[in-house]
């Protein structure tokens, strides 16, 4: 099941249904008071949760998997998905993932006021720039996909002084987010 914002505050529901032999995705659109005010099959749509990183990750962890980003199969949009596994009374295992929009992430980024002249920004530990206050331009392809950029590929000394430095310094990005020892190269 997939669920997001509507039209005029309302939720578009998707619900894909895999029983044996047979598959059926549809949509449920409700108002902001929460009523239906439409339904629709859709027969050409091929997402499968269960082949997703996200869903893979999820299955096999008992946290919350956080996904690197991608682009979303329903909006074609990049973002992140947080996902976590539920074993429910009966024993049967749910999956539930949360997508998170690039444009979301620096959307509220932008929100935030830090000092005078501050901004904040989302790193991830392999130096990739998941979002900033400005938004994201996908100026790279990976595996055909478009990518967000790494932070040194930005073009903003700002960003990407304190990566040289810790670089210079024999610190590793990836230990920031433990214990930020330096490591021997």
């Amino acid at each position: 099941m997939l669920v997001r914002r509507g039209e005029a505050g309302g939720t578009d529901v998707k619900v894909i249904e895999n029983l044996p032999g047979s598959r059926r995705v549809s949509w449920i659109h409700r108002n902001s008071a929460g009523e239906e005010i439409g339904r629709e099959d859709d027969p050409t749509d091929t997402y499968d949760p269960r082949t997703r990183p996200w869903y893979i990750g999820a299955r096999g962890s008992d946290d919350l998997f956080w996904s690197e980003v991608y682009i979303f199969f329903t909006q074609r949009v990049p973002g992140i998905t947080v996902s976590a596994r539920h074993r429910d009374a009966q024993g049967r295992i749910r999956l539930f993932g949360v997508d998170i929009t690039l444009d979301a992430l620096s959307h509220f980024l932008a929100s935030l006021k830090i000092g005078r002249s501050g901004r904040a920004v989302i790193i991830d530990d392999t130096g990739q720039l998941i979002a900033e206050p400005g938004g994201l331009t996908m100026a790279r392809e990976v595996n055909g996909e478009p990518a967000a950029p790494r932070i040194d590929e930005v073009g903003d000394d700002v960003l990407t002084m304190p990566m040289t430095a810790s670089a210079s310094r024999g610190w590793d990005i990836a230990q920031s987010r433990s214990a930020a020892a330096p490591t021997s190269r």
